[in-house]
């Protein structure tokens, strides 16, 4: 079944399944997550169940448009100083929009917002490993084919700004976190603005791994440690202001004629996606308040 759909209408169509299926999948997963006593492993099956929640998505799009799985999604080989700002933006967002995101959290608690505090399974080695796993090496791979693979592969004939601007957006609905809003909208531009770059998704994966599995080991290992002093964040937010600024002016794409087409056909499609996250984050924020 070929929809036949442009570029950027098969990304909006993209996010909108993601929407669906994952409202879907998370149906079932609290059912079976009703049956579990054990709130370590109900957090491992919640993540798993992302992971096949995004096979899902990519295997009905790819059925609907008759593409292949995993094809024509940015899986190539790019240049090694890309590898290197992949480590240097890493370190800029986990000191220097972490902190942003700390600050956030703040004042959120002093608006009289309930803030989860997302504690991770890491009990012992084995939950250590299973964390890694589930909650670096997964997330890692399949939010990046999901936002920087299908849905950012469809929007390159847009202006640029439109692209980063999108990445940004669809990524932080589809977190659905209040507390976390700031964070993954420029996260999300972040990882765009790498692969675009780039050329490949690659870079942003790599960052991506980086940045869950450090905060896991942190975590961790020094479960009481403050890393988020005053030098630390500063040296996070010069590097992350240095490797935007060398991506930005010093590896500029050529701007191409195609730059000038319009976003709608996307945030048509996109819509349904769009609403579901919408009523989300209304349900999430109307719980914390």
């Amino acid at each position: 079944m070929n929809l036949n759909l442009k570029k950027e209408k098969g990304s909006g169509l993209f996010f909108s399944l993601i929407a669906v299926v994952f409202l879907f999948t998370t149906l079932i997963r609290g059912a079976l997550l009703s049956l579990v006593q054990d709130e370590n492993f109900a957090k491992i099956i919640g993540s798993v169940c992302s992971a096949i929640s995004a096979l899902i998505v990519v295997f009905i799009f790819c059925y609907f448009t008759e593409e292949k799985p995993f094809k024509n999604i940015g899986f190539k080989p790019f240049d090694k100083k890309y590898l290197l700002l992949s480590v240097t933006l890493f370190l800029g967002v986990l000191f220097g929009l972490g902190k942003i995101n700390i600050w956030f959290a703040d004042l959120l608690k002093n608006l009289g917002i309930q803030v989860p505090n997302g504690e991770l399974p890491l009990e012992s080695a084995f939950w250590l490993i299973l964390t890694i796993i589930a909650v670096g090496f997964l997330p890692a791979f399949f939010e990046e084919v999901m936002f920087r693979g299908y849905i950012l592969s469809g929007l390159k004939e847009l202006k640029e700004i439109y692209v980063i601007l999108i990445s940004g957006l669809t990524f932080s609905l589809f977190h659905g976190s209040i507390t976390q809003i700031i964070y993954q909208f420029l996260g999300g531009m972040i990882f765009a603005l790498l692969t675009l770059r780039a050329n490949s998704i690659f870079p942003a994966m790599i960052m991506h791994l980086l940045n869950n599995v450090t905060i896991i080991l942190l975590t961790y290992f020094f479960p009481t440690v403050n890393f988020f002093v005053w030098w630390t964040v500063l040296v996070g937010f010069l590097l992350l202001i240095g490797s935007l600024g060398y991506l930005i002016f010093f590896c500029k794409k050529e701007k191409d004629k195609t730059d000038e087409k319009s976003c709608k056909g996307f945030f048509i499609y996109a819509l349904l996606g769009i609403v579901c996250y919408f009523l989300i984050w209304v349900l999430e924020l109307i719980s914390y308040v």
